[in-house]
């Protein structure tokens, strides 16, 4: 069985391998919406719109009906 000391210092180094991943998942994230951005032409307000999370919707009769049913 592992002593106490032993488990430690396997906790520091999996401590350190989880920050290495997970700033590592986060670059690679970052990437993949920075492309996703630029293919498709987004600018900001349409990729981080206002707050409150709610999405213009365009005005007209259908987008009413649409919203009802």
């Amino acid at each position: 069985m592992p002593t106490l000391r032993e488990l430690l210092d396997q906790q520091l180094m999996l401590a350190q391998q989880i920050e290495q991943a997970r700033h590592a998942d986060r670059l690679d994230a970052l990437a993949k919406v920075r492309a996703l951005v630029q293919r498709h032409g987004f600018t900001g307000s349409e990729v981080f719109h206002s707050a409150g999370g709610a999405v213009k919707r365009p005005s007209g009769s259908k987008a009413r009906n649409a919203a009802n049913s």
